[in-house]
């Protein structure tokens, strides 16, 4: 942890600062460890086998030489082609934890009683997001991002998905479902075609049972209607008075 992080003091597991810089270190090593076929407990675990030792395994093994950050880099490509291939499918997940770790204290051991907070998950995923160079908002990959990993010939139709979204505006008490980390009730989320109002609607966790009034670019609207980058998407409860 001294290489990753400069100290030994994050190794705690209730430690969250350089959390990001662990998790990015462990997730490019374990792909290339996956890459290579070796066994992670080895890597990334037991830390028997570190970098410098990877690097020397590939040039024993096929005659190719990397520097350290070469072979990282690699790795990082891995992942990087992982959440493009997420972001296409499925634009609007968001990166969480099972919902057992945010809502169930430890029974036992030497953590007993604690759990993952909301706020203590948007901290590390806000410098994760930073430490890998995605979209702060989303963790989507950026195109910079992908061209400095040489990867945007490699992700033609994904990419171009990476850029669509739509503007949505929430007013009033609605503005209590705008995604984690919003500083505000007005803001842009990725879609993929055939993404409905619905769908939307899910995304933001509001729940079926919550009325509210709908409008897509300026007109009244349902929960089945499709939507289309660029568009413009206004929910707000019903106004009642006399």
């Amino acid at each position: 942890m001294r290489k990753i992080t400069g100290s030994d003091d994050y190794v705690g597991g209730t430690v969250l600062e350089k959390r990001g810089e662990i998790v990015r270190w462990h997730e490019d090593v374990f792909a290339i460890t996956d890459s290579l076929g070796i066994c992670s407990f080895a890597t990334t675990t037991c830390y028997i086998i570190d970098v410098p030792m990877l690097k020397d395994i590939v040039a024993a093994a096929v005659g190719w030489t990397f520097t350290e950050k070469e072979l990282l880099d690699a790795g990082r490509r891995t992942l990087v082609l992982e959440r493009c291939f997420n972001f296409r499918e499925d634009p609007g997940r968001r990166d969480a934890l099972p919902w057992r770790l945010m809502n169930e204290p430890i029974s036992e051991g030497p953590y007993q009683g604690q759990m993952n907070s909301a706020a203590e998950l948007e901290e590390m995923l806000e410098r994760y997001y930073e430490l890998q160079g995605l979209e702060p908002r989303t963790g989507r990959p950026t195109r910079n991002l992908l061209l400095s990993l040489g990867l945007l010939e490699d992700v033609v139709g994904i990419e171009a998905s990476l850029c669509e979204e739509v503007e949505v505006k929430l007013f009033f008490a609605m503005a209590a479902y705008a995604p984690p980390g919003q500083d505000s009730a007005s803001f842009k989320l990725p879609i993929r075609s055939r993404t409905t109002i619905g769908d939307i609607l899910g995304q933001l966790l509001i729940p079926e049972e919550v009325s509210s009034v709908i409008l897509l670019n300026g007109r009244g609207s349902s929960a089945d209607q499709r939507v289309k980058a660029g568009d413009a998407l206004a929910i707000m409860p019903p106004v009642g008075g006399g």
